[in-house]
């Protein structure tokens, strides 16, 4: 099971699939060159393979694995139990409206505030103001990222928090989310083809290749690997890397190996 984070469940395997393809000067230059940027060793080692060349061996490679991803939010006691039964579904904005009274309604402006918050959850079910985000399930590629950043642990949902700075633009809301809720760090198994899919939401892995880009699942790994041959980082957590999978399917229980 790969987690980008722990080096020690992909790296070395990685290796053996990259070391074939360059030349000793490449190795040494990863090594021996001053990078200025985390990602200039993984474009030299795409520079030196060939986009297409290594974009279909590592397609292959990434096809045949199981990556563990993980999805961070804060969450009512019965919304974990609801996960613990039915596992993460799709974000439904009608869904959101109980579970938001709940939080607002301990505000001391709630009454005043009731109109104006239905008016906004109308909104944006029909217009989805904040971006689209109604029937995906998100994850972050690396824990890392997701205890670093904190956003999501903070606050929680995406959609929870911007209807929540509509409805409370002085911040006043933030207490009642720290408060009343939880944060969780839920973990996920993925096969290869999954993780694929989901890393590349908007334009297949083949249609990045196409329009001229070294496809975002390849290039994760490439970068990682190659920063760490470079010796610009020590971990995987290092890298901090907030990449974001989206799915238009739920999970089901089965799927999540923890929640914690």
């Amino acid at each position: 099971m790969i987690e980008i984070d722990e080096l020690g469940t992909w790296k070395t395997d990685f290796e053996s699939l990259l070391n074939p393809m360059l030349p000793q000067e490449t190795i040494k230059t990863l090594h021996e060159d001053d990078f200025e940027f985390l990602d200039d060793p993984g474009r030299l080692v795409v520079d030196v393979v060939g986009k297409e060349k290594l974009a279909q061996i590592v397609y292959a490679w990434l096809i045949a694995k199981k990556f563990r991803v993980f999805h961070a939010t804060r969450l009512l006691p019965e919304e974990v139990d609801s996960i613990e039964k039915n596992g993460l579904v799709p974000l439904e904005i009608a869904s959101r409206r109980d579970r938001l009274i709940k939080l607002f309604s301990r505000h001391p402006d709630w009454d005043e505030k009731q109109q104006p918050f239905n008016s906004l959850l109308a909104k944006a079910e029909e217009h989805q103001p904040w971006g689209i985000r109604k029937g995906q399930v998100h994850f972050s590629f690396s824990k890392a990222a997701c205890t670093g950043f904190q956003h999501y642990l903070k606050f929680g949902s995406e959609f929870d928090q911007k209807l929540a700075e509509e409805l409370f633009p002085d911040g006043s809301w933030k207490n009642l989310f720290e408060k009343h809720t939880t944060p969780y760090l839920i973990h996920v198994d993925l096969t290869g083809a999954e993780f694929i899919s989901g890393s590349c939401p908007f334009l297949t892995y083949q249609n990045q290749l196409e329009r001229g880009d070294f496809p975002a699942p390849a290039r994760i790994f490439v970068n990682a690997w190659a920063a760490k041959k470079a010796n610009l980082i020590a971990t995987g957590a290092e890298l901090l890397q907030d990449h974001c999978l989206m799915f238009h399917t739920g999970f089901k229980r089965e799927k999540i190996q923890k929640i914690e």
